[in-house]
């Protein structure tokens, strides 16, 4: 029976020491809150939780000091198991109200909503609460109106964006029309050439090559022997008349 006093007295005078270290560093830590030096509190809160992990006041305290450092995903956690532990209406309320201001901070103002509306069922007379209730609402339907409004501008962009590619597409299409055009033209440029052009092209062509005599000039030649062979025809007969011969040459 000694052995079992002993036990629970040592057992008894641990949990005292336990809980004197516990108080002793949320003290130390409320101090250094108060003081603004909120990484300090963060580390004895920390420590006074070490010694008992469960407490409300050191798990609420450290929620606030992470807050304070706008570490809100930490303190969004922290100030959680703060609710699931507090036994007492005023502590869960203001725990529900941080927990909406949290929230808020990270823009997820449906959360908040419904954290500051939990807080103000527990205390209805929370005006702190309320009025930042009526914040964030605001704030919400701000939101969701920027939000309709960049999925305006999204769906209107991707409107433009097909339309211009259709209008690509479209102006790649008349650049190859311009192109058959440009090629058809050629050709009725040259279809449509002046006729003096035209002319002194077919000239061009027409034009006798070294060695060979010109239309013009054959006919001029043929001429020329028709006239010969008219003289000679006169001289023949005023020959015959005289009874006298005469000679002909080949002179060409």
């Amino acid at each position: 029976m000694k052995k079992i006093i002993s036990l629970l007295l040592l057992s008894a005078m641990s949990l005292t020491l336990s809980a004197q270290d516990y108080r002793k560093e949320v003290k130390g830590g409320n101090k250094s809150y108060e003081e603004g030096k909120y990484s300090e509190a963060e580390v004895a809160y920390k420590k006074a939780l070490e010694k008992e992990g469960e407490a409300i006041e050191g798990n609420y305290n450290l929620a606030n000091s992470l807050f304070k450092q706008e570490r809100y995903e930490e303190a969004i956690e922290t100030f959680q198991k703060s609710i699931a532990l507090a036994k007492d209406s005023k502590t869960k309320s203001q725990a529900y109200h941080n927990l909406g201001s949290a929230y808020a901070k990270m823009e997820k103002f449906e959360e908040a909503i419904n954290a500051y509306k939990q807080g103000l069922k527990i205390n209805p007379k929370d005006e702190e609460a309320r009025r930042n209730l009526a914040k964030t609402i605001r704030q919400l339907q701000q939101q969701q109106q920027q939000q309709q409004k960049e999925n305006k501008d999204k769906g209107k962009k991707e409107d433009e964006d097909k339309k211009d590619d259709q209008d690509k597409g479209q102006d790649k299409d008349e650049d190859q029309d311009k192109d058959d055009d440009k090629d058809q033209d050629k050709k009725d440029d040259q279809d449509k050439k002046d006729p003096k052009d035209k002319k002194k092209d077919e000239d061009k062509k027409k034009k006798p090559q070294p060695g060979e005599i010109s239309k013009e000039d054959a006919e001029r030649l043929l001429e020329a022997l028709a006239r010969e062979e008219a003289e000679l025809q006169k001289k023949l007969k005023k020959q015959k008349i005289k009874g006298e011969p005469v000679k002909t040459e080949k002179d060409w």
